[in-house]
């Protein structure tokens, strides 16, 4: 049994040796570093045009990211940064809220107007529908994030292969 732990932990170290680098983005606070492999998906708006870029990252070098497999972009050039792995659960709850309140919104329209009772004029309801609607969007701006490079925020790649001593 010890053999067969030793064996695997050697494998999963063998496998890990590829090269890893990786694109972070350092700002003040607690979590002030986050970071991107490849695949996740991001954003980014150079100083010299106001197009935005998005995609997943393809691959990363020590001073470009290349994404969508075809754009590259230097790290330099780089004025805004945008977010779109982190905030998933803000994104999932927003859609949610916003989906219900509508279908409950549209449910009570039909059957007030089927029933002829007017169940809109009730307060509870309105109040549900607002607040269903409302929290979502609430959630809306936190679903994606979005970062101004500057001296506060910058972008670096880290590599962190593990690579042999030599002399």
């Amino acid at each position: 049994m010890k053999k067969i732990l030793l064996l695997s932990c050697f494998c999963f170290l063998i496998f890990q040796t590829h090269a890893q680098k990786f694109l972070t983005l350092t700002k003040p606070g607690f979590n002030n570093r986050l970071r991107y492999h490849t695949g996740d998906v991001v954003g980014f708006k150079l100083k010299s045009d106001n197009r935005k870029y998005k995609g997943p990252i393809a691959f990363v070098t020590d001073s470009m990211v290349a994404i969508n497999d075809s754009s590259t972009i230097l790290l330099s050039d780089v004025k805004v940064f945008y977010d779109y792995e982190k905030g998933a659960g803000a994104r999932f709850g927003s859609k949610l809220l916003l989906t219900a309140g509508i279908f409950y919104g549209v449910i009570v329209l039909v059957n007030g107007s089927l029933a002829h009772s007017g169940d809109l004029k009730n307060n509870t309801n309105a109040v549900v529908i607002g607040s269903l609607i409302g929290g979502g969007l609430l959630l809306l701006p936190f679903t994606h994030r979005r970062f101004k490079i500057n001296h506060n925020r910058w972008l670096k790649v880290i590599d962190v292969t593990i690579t042999p001593y030599s002399n």
